[in-house]
């Protein structure tokens, strides 16, 4: 079963689409740190633009543990080697750590540009030194997915989006292909930033081609005795091609609730949970 890492994102003022619009509350992203370590999580996932997310990480993790903290890198921050490797040294600073877990580029895009000719030189290198343990990257569409295993061999961890209402990974043979090369895929977006939680009648502009879909999980979700977020969690659990699943959640409360879930899934599932439409795939284009 994939091992579950806390999501940091939500520590930043306003992240997701249905997160209150609030400046962070340092309390609660505290009270869910510790919940998180009580419960066992020893993997957690953050960036430096994701608000003081690091500076909490390391204030209030408790170091004795075998903590595994990632992080990421900008695409500013990939221009030379020596704005990476003080991007790195700011972060290991402020998560008051001395290695990452895995340091995954935040832009795909990145690998492409001229500009960056030695970019995966310079990342080895520094991988080398022992910034890191592993190189990995943030894709959101199964091409990127295609089109950096197949010219950069040297990633060993994806970072994709995958939910009950976006399988592109799963239904892809190409998954199959990334599991027997020897890298590794983390899942994160399983709520799709909270969309799939959220009440149809408060969804509005382009999302609102979202509602089917949500009304669909809805449906079954109720027809099997289980909240959505029992459902989008169970399809998470179910995915064995990959070794993680980021869950991204606002209060100790709820990650309680998703860690003593043990539901699978209902049979016909498939069936009836329709995927959500391209135009509403990518929480970039919101």
């Amino acid at each position: 079963m994939p091992r579950v890492i806390l999501g940091t994102a939500s520590f930043a003022s306003g992240y997701g689409i249905s997160n209150p619009k609030s400046e962070a509350d340092h309390k609660r992203a505290q009270k869910l740190i510790i919940a998180a370590q009580q419960l066992g999580i020893t993997d957690f996932d953050t960036a430096p633009v994701y608000g003081i997310a690091e500076e909490l990480l390391g204030k209030h993790l408790d170091k004795n543990r075998p903590n595994r903290i990632s992080t990421k890198l900008s695409a500013y921050d990939c221009g030379s080697l020596d704005l990476i490797e003080e991007s790195i040294k700011k972060s290991l600073e402020r998560l008051q750590i001395d290695q990452i877990e895995i340091l995954y580029l935040h832009d795909e895009n990145v690998l492409f540009e001229s500009k960056n000719t030695n970019l995966m030189q310079n990342l080895q290198h520094l991988k080398q030194v022992g910034y890191f343990t592993k190189l990995g990257i943030s894709v959101y569409t199964l091409e990127s997915l295609q089109n950096v295993h197949s010219t950069f061999p040297q990633i060993e961890v994806y970072q994709v989006p995958e939910n009950i209402c976006d399988r592109r990974i799963s239904d892809s043979e190409f998954v199959k292909q990334i599991c027997t090369s020897g890298s590794e895929i983390i899942v994160r977006s399983i709520f799709m930033q909270g969309l799939l939680l959220m009440d149809p009648l408060d969804i509005q502009g382009p999302l609102i081609d979202a509602i089917p879909s949500i009304n669909s999980l809805i449906a079954f979700s109720a027809q099997n005795k289980m909240s959505r977020m029992e459902m989008c969690l169970a399809y998470a659990k179910s995915l064995h091609w990959c070794s993680g699943i980021i869950l991204g959640v606002y209060d100790s409360q709820q990650l309680v609730d998703l860690v003593s879930a043990d539901r699978s899934l209902p049979i016909g599932w498939e069936q009836l949970i329709e995927k959500l439409p391209i135009n509403c795939l990518d929480p970039r284009r919101w």
